[in-house]
């Protein structure tokens, strides 16, 4: 129900192998999914009480796109024959497609924060600068060009 803040980021990141190439990268993505339906937050949203059905309609809906009905379907029956958990189904949710689409250019904008400012957006920047990256079509180039030229990254390093 909300983005991460730079402090958790910068945390998980330290969880990820950069080794993407042997199979490392995916590995620690499967590892983190699995800590992440064990965190107290995600049980409070999705309690294990929770039917199958409803975990893999209320995590589609969260998520703001409306699933295949026939990945719904071997979602829910995957679970019920225990071929899936609930971590693989929570990673073929934000795996989806339509789902990436929807969410890029806002990661992409926090991800600027992140990596240029280090710090947690401020809503009225964050907001300006999804706006620009939208009306430019996606323009990730000009963004973290934007980024790179603000006063607040050149200060990290002494310039003007």
């Amino acid at each position: 129900g909300r983005n991460p803040l730079f402090n958790e980021f910068i945390t998980d990141m330290g969880k990820m192998s950069t080794e993407w190439q042997t199979g490392e990268l995916e590995y620690d993505k499967q590892l983190y999914a699995q800590d992440f339906v064990e965190t107290q937050a995600f049980k409070n949203q999705y309690p294990f009480t929770m039917e199958f059905s409803t975990f893999v309609d209320t995590l589609y809906a969260n998520a703001g796109i409306a699933p295949d009905p026939t990945e719904r379907a071997n979602l829910i029956n995957g679970l019920a024959a225990g071929t899936e958990t609930r971590a693989t189904v929570l990673r073929k949710v934000v795996d989806n497609s339509t789902f990436h689409s929807a969410e890029f250019r806002k990661a992409f904008v926090e991800m600027c924060y992140f990596g240029y400012l280090r710090r947690d957006p401020d809503p009225e920047g964050y907001n300006h600068w999804l706006g620009v990256l939208n009306s430019s079509n996606g323009d990730i180039y000009h963004m973290a060009k934007a980024f790179v030229w603000s006063t607040e990254y050149r200060g990290r390093f002494g310039q003007p």
